[in-house]
């Protein structure tokens, strides 16, 4: 077999605008949407349109860092690829670290409230950018995307490196407040349970940084109180199957995901209850 040897491109960096730069990434996994496709796939195009409806009306909100009002559309830009959604940011601020942590939570909780099983992982660093062509290469898209798919809970977890950016956004503005509701900060730590390795098996627990995207979006719950697995699952049943017929891996994933619901909840009533 005779294979024509083509030219390989030769880009200049300056030449084709491309830099090695730094940026936040999340990336967003729709889970178990491959089964979805292939047993209600109108369904399946559905949820990318809410998604899409959702991420387009909040991107088009504004945030306030110093003063200055910030639209989330000028500093984070989101793609889809299959069951994929990765937000990236245009910079690497500390208005772009607000920018993005308070897109990704506003889509996780919007999306949960449309319901829809979604697992982020939000995390920073080195990407080469052609910025023309609009290509991203860098290993936390690599890191953010294998986390998402092996995370087993409807939640956003952060690398250590976005909690410790957001402190120094803290300092730096002198502003407590920023991502923070009821007086305290929305990222706290939680044993997020994850796929195994081959030799451990199953699914075992670490200690990361999460959202508080509960707390973040209260108003999505009816009422603010511990929810039992058949109120939290209802809105679910529709598109993926009577909770008793779950196989073990939803099944953990939904009991995983109304754990962390629930500690959030209480914790808010809490929290509201001290400022009174």
């Amino acid at each position: 077999m005779k294979i024509n040897n083509f030219q390989k491109t030769t880009y200049n960096p300056e030449e084709h605008n491309i830099s090695n730069t730094l940026r936040y990434i999340a990336v967003f996994q729709l889970k178990y949407f491959s089964d979805i496709i292939m047993k209600q796939t109108k369904e399946a195009f559905n949820i990318l349109c809410e998604c899409e409806a959702s991420i387009e009306a909040i991107l088009n909100k504004e945030i306030s860092i110093k003063f200055d009002k910030i639209t989330l559309k000028n500093r984070v830009f989101v793609s889809f690829h299959a069951e994929k959604i990765i937000f990236s940011t245009t910079g690497n601020t500390n208005v772009d670290c607000v920018a993005i942590l308070t897109a990704a939570t506003a889509f996780l909780s919007e999306a949960t409230g449309k319901a829809i099983f979604l697992t982020g992982y939000i995390t920073y660093g080195h990407f080469y950018l052609h910025e023309e062509r609009q290509i991203m290469c860098g290993k936390p898209y690599v890191i953010a995307n294998q986390f998402a798919e092996n995370i087993k809970i409807n939640a956003i977890v952060c690398d250590k490196i976005i909690k410790q950016n957001l402190e120094e956004a803290r300092l730096f503005t002198k502003d407590d407040s920023l991502f923070s509701q009821l007086g305290k900060s929305l990222i706290f730590d939680w044993d997020v349970p994850v796929d195994g390795s081959l030799i451990q098996g199953g699914i075992i627990k670490k200690e990361m940084f999460v959202i508080d995207w509960p707390r973040y979006s209260l108003d999505i719950f009816e009422a603010i109180r511990s929810y039992t697995v058949e109120e939290f699952y209802a809105p679910f049943q529709h598109i993926h199957g009577n909770l008793e017929t779950l196989d073990h891996e939803k099944r953990t994933y939904i009991d995983e995901t109304l754990l962390f619901l629930n500690h959030c909840l209480s914790k808010s009533v809490s929290l509201f209850n001290s400022t009174i």
